[in-house]
């Protein structure tokens, strides 16, 4: 399985996967796809970039993207935050978020991190299962510490 670090030769494929992450979190009820590509293309050109972010690639398939910086709560604290972690949904269950997230531990390694967080959405139609993530975190030696909600404005 191939995972590397993403390239600016890979942004139409990751802008593939980023379109079918959007619609299948359900973004589009905050924001539809046109309205959301120009800042999904900023935001995954920043990662391939560098600096304090990073995108991980398994070509045509997954994609993840993280930050790096200090804890709100502690400066001292060097933290990496995964920000989006997709695998398309035919590829699930074959070791690729567990490479995509042993890459971001590297990274963070080498980023002097230490702390690595690693979020997971709740049933949000992914195609995926939010009970098998759980057993990959809680594989992967991860522990929840937050449950986060969202909705609407009012």
């Amino acid at each position: 399985m191939d995972v590397r670090l993403a390239t600016a030769a890979d942004l139409p494929e990751l802008m593939r996967l980023a379109h079918d992450f959007h619609f299948a979190m359900k973004a589009k009820k905050y924001a539809l796809w046109e309205d959301s590509e120009v800042g999904w293309r900023a935001w995954i050109e920043a990662c391939i970039a560098g600096g304090d972010k990073i995108c991980i690639y398994s070509p045509g398939v997954a994609f993840c993207t993280a930050v790096c910086g200090s804890a709100f709560w502690n400066p001292a604290v060097v933290a990496v935050y995964e920000t989006v972690l997709w695998v398309d949904p035919k590829e699930r269950g074959k070791g690729i978020a567990t490479e995509i997230i042993a890459a971001m531990d590297a990274w963070a390694r080498a980023k002097g991190a230490t702390m690595l967080a690693v979020g997971r959405s709740y049933d949000m139609g992914q195609g995926g299962k939010p009970k098998d993530m759980d057993r990959l975190l809680q594989k992967l030696k991860f522990a929840p510490h937050e449950k986060i909600y969202s909705r609407m404005v009012t």
